[in-house]
């Protein structure tokens, strides 16, 4: 099965020079948890995801009129459009994040592969349950006194 048959299409964006608050806004207007960044072009340059907000803000002090370019992770992790979803899920366990950014064959913004994704198009594929343990493994080795931190 293609990732192109399978991801989700309708993705919001933003560009670097896009306000935190802005950026925040969008996701909790939409339910979502990660906007791609994109450059010229549509090429897809980094994510930012509410936890690269919510850390940046509170650790170290960051206003929410910054920039998505100052607190997005880049480069983000790209796949392409034809590639099997087998491959995603390998990548994504591999690197342990829970989305892919799909790109087309001249690298734009094609879509985005989840984990929400995943549960729905492969529930009883064997790399999906690599990929829970390698998320969960993730999970547990921030762990941390009496507070779990859950990275993503």
């Amino acid at each position: 099965m293609k990732l192109k048959d399978v991801m989700s299409k309708d993705i919001r964006t933003v560009d670097p020079s896009t306000p935190l608050a802005e950026a925040a806004a969008i996701m909790n207007r939409e339910g979502i948890g990660m906007l791609p960044v994109l450059g010229l072009a549509r090429i897809p340059i980094g994510v930012i995801t509410d936890r690269d907000i919510a850390l940046r803000i509170f650790e170290t002090g960051m206003g929410s009129s910054a920039s998505v370019r100052e607190a997005m992770t880049s480069p983000a992790y790209t796949i392409d459009q034809d590639r099997e979803v087998d491959a995603a899920l390998v990548m994504m366990a591999t690197a342990r994040v829970r989305r892919l950014i799909v790109c087309d064959e001249r690298g734009h913004l094609a879509g985005v592969f989840s984990l929400a994704d995943a549960e729905i198009c492969c529930h009883d594929n064997p790399r999906l349950l690599d990929l829970r343990r390698a998320l969960a493994h993730r999970v547990k080795h921030a762990q941390t006194g009496s507070h779990t931190i859950i990275l993503r």
